[in-house]
């Protein structure tokens, strides 16, 4: 009688062990983007690879484990840094995440970024640069001061600062260096004299510009810098042009397309597409 009660507590102590040995653990990561902005890292584009990419690490690496990730999402309507943090910090205290994955665009990214980085969390972005929606540009995480940092050292852009960021890692390309590309093509030409019109009203346009302004500069190959906002009805493509041609005739854009075309459609009215002028632009291709 004794011995059959000490084995149905050892099966019994048995079976719980196996029990916990098989159970999974859960942890949560924080899915953050933006929203409907028609971008390469919008939430819309991104969230379907995420997933496919939890499915894969859980199912190929944890599994042996008894771990899982779980995805904890949500979204922020624009490029700006008066959402983010809040959904960052909802995501953090009432979710645990053990990591976040976004933001992309640096408006929002800054600030979560720090965020992160003062909870000793890591955070993944693919990208750092993606522009606000139209219409839309705050500047209230300070990135844009912090971009005249790029005039004393722009190796590698804002976020490279391990000291402000240390759990950042970028999975993307850095801007950092086209001024090499663009005074590789001027050198090799021999043109000395470039003018430079950029979209502070976009995020891309703006860091391309202000990057290539910095090297440029550098160089002595830049003459004309112009800034102008490309949601203002109120500047005109043919005074612009007029004034950059005052000191150079090479002319980078670095402005969105359709502002682009507005710029070209000018200089051909105003005889500047006969083989005496010339116009660059950078241009990032889309991927869906």
């Amino acid at each position: 009688m004794a011995t059959a009660k000490l084995l149905l507590i050892l099966n019994l102590i048995l079976n719980i062990h196996i029990q916990l040995i098989q159970s999974t653990i859960h942890y949560n990561v924080g899915v953050l983007m933006a929203s409907r902005l028609d971008s390469p890292f919008d939430l819309e584009r991104c969230a379907p690879a995420v997933d496919l990419a939890l499915e894969d690490v859980n199912k190929n690496l944890l599994a042996t484990h008894n771990v899982k990730l779980l995805k904890v999402q949500a979204s922020y309507p624009s490029c700006s840094g008066a959402i983010a943090p809040g959904l960052a910090a909802d995501m953090f205290f009432k979710d645990n995440v053990i990591a976040f994955v976004g933001p992309a665009c640096a408006f929002a990214l800054d600030p979560v970024a720090r965020l992160a980085a003062y909870w000793n969390r890591p955070i993944i972005t693919g990208m750092g640069d993606q522009p606000p929606s139209e219409g839309q540009l705050s500047v209230t995480s300070g990135i844009l001061g912090r971009l005249q940092k790029w005039k004393n050292d722009s190796n590698s852009g804002i976020f490279k600062d391990k000291s402000e960021y240390p759990t950042l890692t970028r999975m993307s390309y850095c801007q950092c260096r086209l001024k090499i590309v663009f005074s590789s093509i001027f050198n090799e030409f021999g043109w000395k004299h470039v003018a430079l019109i950029l979209d502070r009203s976009d995020l891309f346009s703006l860091i391309v510009g202000k990057n290539l302004e910095s090297g440029l500069k550098k160089n002595g190959l830049l003459s004309f810098v112009r800034e102008l906002d490309g949601n203002d009805d109120d500047w005109k493509c043919d005074q612009l042009l007029k004034d950059a041609s005052m000191y150079a005739r090479v002319v980078i854009l670095s402005v969105r397309g359709f502002l682009v075309r507005k710029f070209m459609l000018a200089a051909h009215s105003m005889g500047m597409t006969r083989g005496g002028w010339t116009f660059l632009r950078y241009y990032r291709r889309r991927s869906y």
